[in-house]
C-alpha cells in the first residue's frame, strides 16, 4: 500500500491536488487548519498553515509550502515563481511577522517544505545547509516528501482498526485492473460499498472516497487509460452525495467539513472528465476517426459507444453553463463562456463528423 501512495503522491500536481489532500490529513492529525490555499490572493509563500503540537507535544504552528513531484535545482531556487527557497525567505520575511494571528504570534514555528517525491541528490546539500542556517528557537524547518506522507496517510487516513474489512484489497485489485476497465470499475464499485456500509461517521466516509478516486486517478493518469477512472469517479460521486445529502443543508461545523471533502470529489470528478475530452478533442474534426476507433464488432455497439462519448460531452457542458450562472467576476464568466463556446463547436464537429450519432 505504501509504495502505491507513494506513487500517487508524485504524480499529483501542486495546485488543486496535493494541496487539496493535505488539509484532510492534517485534520485527521488533529492539527486545525487555519489557512487553505486561495487562487488569485498573495500567500507570502506559505499554502496551508495548521496548529497542531510538535514533537515535544508543544503547541506550534505548522507553514506548509507545497511543490510538485521531485524538488531539484529549478524547483529549489531556480527562475520560477514557485521555486521553494524564495517561498521560504518570503515566508520567513514577510508571513511569520505579519500574517500569522496574534493569539498563535507567541507559538513556535516549524516551516513544512512539502512536495509528493523526494530531494533530488543534485540539491540535498544546498536544502540541508540552507534550512541550518535560518533555524533559530523559534523557528525550524521539516521535510514532507513522499515518502513521509505515505507514511502518515497510512497511519491516519487509512489506518487498518478504521477501514472496512477488505477495503486496501479491493483498491489494490481496482488499480492493478486498470488496463481491464469492467475489471477495475468492478472491484471500484465493491470498494464503495463496503465504505457506504460501514460504520464510518459521514466525514470519515466521504475523505477515504475522495483519497481512494485520488489514488486510482493518479495511476490511471500515469497509464493514460481514463475509461476505469471515469465510471469509477460517476459512481463515486452518486454514492458520496448519497451519503451527505440529509446532512449538506446544516450550518455547523461537521457539515463545512463534510461540504469540503465532498466538494474535493466534485472536483476530481470535473478534473478527470476534463482529461478524459481533452483525449478526443483532438479527433473530433476529422472524418469517422472516433467511430472507426469505437468500432465493438457491430454498428449497434458502435452506436452505443459514440452516443456514450457524446453523452459525456454534453454533461461536460452542462457543469461549464452551470459554473457561469454561479460566477459573479466578469472577466472571469467572460472567459467560462467562451470556453463554454468552444467546447460546444467540439461537441459539433464530434456529431458532423460522426454520422453514425444521426442514427438511433
Amino acid at each position: 500500500m505504501k509504495l502505491i501512495l507513494k506513487e500517487y503522491l508524485r504524480s499529483l500536481k501542486e495546485r488543486n491536488e496535493l494541496d487539496a489532500l493535505l488539509p484532510d490529513l492534517l485534520t485527521e492529525m488533529g492539527m486545525i487548519v487555519t489557512s487553505l490555499p486561495q487562487r488569485g490572493t498573495r500567500q507570502n509563500g506559505v499554502d496551508i498553515m495548521a496548529v497542531g503540537k510538535n514533537t515535544k507535544q508543544e503547541d506550534t504552528v505548522f507553514l506548509f509550502s507545497v511543490k510538485d513531484g521531485d524538488l531539484n535545482r529549478t524547483h529549489w531556487n531556480g527562475e520560477s515563481d514557485q521555486a521553494l527557497r524564495p517561498s521560504i525567505e518570503e515566508i520567513i520575511d514577510v508571513y511569520i511577522p505579519n500574517r500569522i494571528p496574534q493569539e498563535h504570534k507567541n507559538k513556535k514555528v516549524v516551516i513544512c517544505l512539502c512536495f509528493g517525491g523526494n530531494i533530488l541528490e543534485q540539491v540535498r546539500e544546498n536544502v540541508s545547509s540552507y534550512t541550518s542556517q535560518k533555524t533559530t528557537e523559534h523557528i525550524s524547518f521539516e521535510e514532507w516528501n513522499g515518502d513521509k506522507i505515505a507514511e502518515l496517510i497510512i497511519k491516519h487516513l487509512l489506518k487498518e482498526s478504521l477501514l472496512p474489512v477488505g477495503f486496501r484489497e479491493e483498491l489494490r485489485r481496482s488499480i492493478a485492473m486498470i488496463e481491464e476497465p469492467e475489471a477495475s470499475i468492478q472491484y471500484f464499485h465493491s470498494l464503495l460499498q463496503l465504505i457506504e456500509e460501514s460504520e464510518l461517521s459521514i466525514l470519515r466516509k466521504i475523505r477515504l472516497i475522495n483519497l481512494s478516486l485520488w489514488v486510482l486517478y493518479s495511476w490511471s493518469r500515469n497509464l493514460d487509460n481514463l475509461e476505469s477512472v471515469y465510471q469509477c469517479s460517476e459512481k463515486a460521486l452518486f454514492i458520496s452525495w448519497l451519503i451527505v445529502k440529509d446532512i449538506y443543508p446544516n450550518k455547523n461545523k461537521e457539515a463545512k467539513e463534510v461540504k469540503i471533502s465532498f466538494e474535493n470529489i466534485v472536483r476530481v470528478y470535473r478534473q478527470i472528465t476534463e482529461n478524459f475530452i481533452d483525449k478526443f478533442k483532438p479527433y473530433c474534426d476529422k472524418l469517422y476517426a472516433i467511430s472507426a476507433n469505437a468500432h465493438y464488432g457491430s454498428h449497434a455497439n458502435t452506436n452505443i459507444k459514440l452516443f456514450d462519448i457524446l453523452s459525456r460531452f454534453s454533461v461536460y457542458a452542462y457543469w461549464l453553463y452551470s459554473d457561469i450562472q454561479n460566477e459573479s467576476e466578469t472577466d472571469l464568466k467572460q472567459k467560462l463562456t467562451d470556453k463554454l463556446c468552444n467546447h460546444l463547436d467540439v461537441l459539433q464537429s464530434l456529431i458532423l463528423n460522426n454520422s453514425i450519432l444521426f442514427t438511433p
